[in-house]
This record gives structure tokens, C-alpha cells and sequence, in this order.
């Protein structure tokens, strides 16, 4: 992956039973770590629900602390077509320069 995010177009979102094993592999080229839902450095917004404002800013916090134990971290948003202006404004900063160590993954339904 390069310093830009990835943005994956899911048709459908799996239900909460499937969601680990479908991500797992339509991720499985871009993030090496496994197992994907217990590893310290991959971080899941949106997985329970869709996030706001407040999840943005607790993912931006998290995308600014280093690795646990890798080099680089991923964070992968979730749902990233329902996030309001006020929460895409305030991601797009750090979409536009993301920090070194992290890699972003927005996954969607459609296009946003």
C-alpha cells in the first residue's frame, strides 16, 4: 500500500456473525497480520455499528500512536458512506497526509 487510503466497495456489508471471515479475506492482499480481529495493530470502527463524529475523532486520536507491534498499523473504517459532513470533515486532514506508520482502509456499501 502507498500513503494514500484505501477505499473497498462492498456491494453488501456482512452481518455481524460473517463479518470477520468475509473481511478477513477481502483484506487478506493489503493487511499480512492475522488473526485480523484480535491483532493490537489493526483497528475496527464501525464493526458494531455505524460511527459519528466521535468515533472519527477517537480513530484519528488512535491513527497518531505508534504500532504495538509491528511497523505499521491499520485502521479500517467501516460504513464510511454513512459518516455525516461534520465526521468527514474532520477525517479528511488526515486522509490528505495520514501519519507514516498507519495504513486506512474505508470500506463502504457505495460510493460516497
Amino acid at each position: 500500500m502507498n500513503d494514500q487510503p484505501l477505499i473497498l466497495i462492498l456491494p453488501i456489508l456482512p452481518t455481524a456473525e460473517t463479518l470477520d471471515n468475509m473481511l478477513g479475506e477481502v483484506l487478506a492482499p493489503y493487511i499480512p497480520f492475522r488473526p485480523l480481529n484480535a491483532h493490537p495493530d489493526v483497528q475496527w470502527y464501525g464493526k458494531d455499528e455505524p460511527f459519528g463524529i466521535a468515533g472519527v475523532r477517537q480513530a484519528i486520536a488512535d491513527m497518531q500512536k505508534m504500532p504495538y507491534q509491528e511497523t505499521e498499523k491499520y485502521v479500517v473504517l467501516l460504513h464510511a458512506e454513512t459518516l455525516k459532513q461534520e465526521a468527514q470533515n474532520a477525517l479528511l486532514k488526515t486522509l490528505e497526509e495520514p501519519p507514516a506508520h498507519t495504513q486506512i482502509i474505508l470500506v463502504a456499501e457505495q460510493e460516497f
